[in-house]
């Protein structure tokens, strides 16, 4: 095999010519990334051109949006703080009666069963306090890392 010899679909481009008929094209392509519910500034007026008045229903419909999502939001967080202290006072109650239980039955002389029934709920308290504690832990170093940009947004 020869080095001199070029492939057969392609041709030679000369480096430098007199002839005008050699024309040098190239492409180029821009990217632009917009994050947010609204577009560029400079697209907005676009729409505007468009259509008169289609950039400020543009804006309208991210401020309803927000808006709404806002007041979701807002509802979530209070079911979640009603549900929270519905299971307070059902953790109370069920808290109290086992407590009232135990202490009947140790009274009638089942001191193991009274024992055990006052004592299940003691551990089920600590453990869930145990748990929380270490949840919340969890929760605080993973939105720090979130905030440090180390973890994005969906990771655990």
């Amino acid at each position: 095999m020869s080095e001199d010899k070029e492939p057969e679909n392609t041709k030679a481009i000369p480096e430098s010519s007199d002839d005008d008929s050699l024309e040098r094209t190239g492409r180029y392509q821009i990217t632009e990334y917009s994050s947010g519910p609204l577009p560029d500034p400079r697209i907005l007026k676009m729409y505007d051109v468009v259509q008169p008045g289609l950039g400020e229903r543009i804006v309208s419909m991210a401020e309803n949006q927000s808006n709404h999502r806002m007041e979701m939001e807002k509802v979530v967080v209070q079911g979640d703080s009603t549900r929270a202290n519905w299971g307070l006072f059902a953790a109370l109650f069920f808290g109290l009666a086992c407590l009232g239980c135990g202490t009947f039955l140790i009274q009638k002389g089942h001191d193991k069963a009274g024992a055990a029934i006052v004592g299940t709920p003691i551990l089920g308290v600590i453990s869930t306090f145990i748990y929380g504690t270490n949840s919340r832990r969890e929760e605080r170093v993973r939105k720090e890392k979130i905030r440090a940009g180390v973890l994005e947004r969906g990771e655990r």
